[in-house]
C-alpha cells in the first residue's frame, strides 16, 4: 500500500512540473503602461483604464476606434513597451470584450531586437459579447514580417528578445463608424521549469 502511495505521489508531482502554467501577465489594474500606436496605416481611436468589462480584477483596457473617412485604416494598435522574455513561453492568451457584431478581430505582435523588428500574429474573429481565452501560439509559423513579404507564413525568431507587445484591433474595410472593445486578463501560457 506504501508502495502504491509513493509511486502516486511520485507521478502527481512528476506530472505537476511539466505542465504549463498560466500567469496574469496584464490585468490593467495598476498604471497604465500601454500607448495607441501611431503608425501611417492605422486609424485613429483612443484607449483608457475602464471599470466595466472586465475578467480578472476590476478593470480592463478599453480602446475606441474612432470613426473614419478613410476605409484603408482597419486597425488600431496598443502597445506597451519594455523587455520581455517568452522564451520558455507557449502561448499569450487574453479575453476581449466585442460591443459589436461588425466582424471585427484582434492579433497580437511583437518588436523583437535591438533593430524592433515586427511580427504579427493571425487574426482572430470576434464576435459579440465576450471573448474569453483567445489564445496566440508563439512557436506557430503563422507570424507576418517583412522578411515573408507581409504573408503569415513565419515563426519568431527570437522570443527572448522582445522589446515591444501590441495588440492590435481590426474591423472591415467598410466599416467606418466607431467601435469598441474591452481587454483584460492576459496570460502567459509557459512550462513550469523540471
Amino acid at each position: 500500500m506504501a508502495g502504491r502511495i509513493f509511486f502516486t505521489v511520485a507521478v502527481t508531482v512528476l506530472c505537476s512540473l511539466t505542465y504549463a502554467q498560466e500567469l496574469v501577465w496584464e490585468g490593467f489594474e495598476g498604471k497604465n503602461n500601454w500607448v495607441m500606436v501611431e503608425w501611417r496605416n492605422s486609424g485613429r481611436g483612443k484607449m483608457e483604464i475602464s471599470e466595466e468589462q472586465s475578467t480578472e480584477g476590476a478593470k480592463s483596457l478599453k480602446v475606441i476606434m474612432n470613426r473614419e473617412r478613410k476605409t484603408y485604416r482597419d486597425k488600431v494598435g496598443v502597445s506597451r513597451e519594455g523587455y520581455l522574455n517568452l522564451a520558455r513561453a507557449d502561448k499569450v492568451i487574453m479575453d476581449v470584450y466585442c460591443k459589436s457584431d461588425d466582424g471585427l478581430a484582434v492579433s497580437i505582435a511583437f518588436d523583437i531586437g535591438d533593430k524592433g523588428n515586427y511580427y504579427e500574429s493571425v487574426k482572430r474573429p470576434l464576435k459579440r459579447g465576450w471573448n474569453k481565452d483567445i489564445s496566440f501560439d508563439l512557436a506557430a509559423d503563422y507570424f507576418k514580417c517583412e522578411g515573408s513579404d507581409w504573408k503569415y507564413d513565419k515563426s519568431i525568431p527570437d522570443r527572448s528578445n522582445i522589446t515591444k507587445m501590441h495588440i492590435i484591433i481590426y474591423r472591415p474595410s467598410n466599416i467606418i463608424f466607431e467601435e469598441t472593445v474591452y481587454i483584460d486578463n492576459i496570460r502567459i501560457d509557459q512550462k513550469k521549469p523540471v
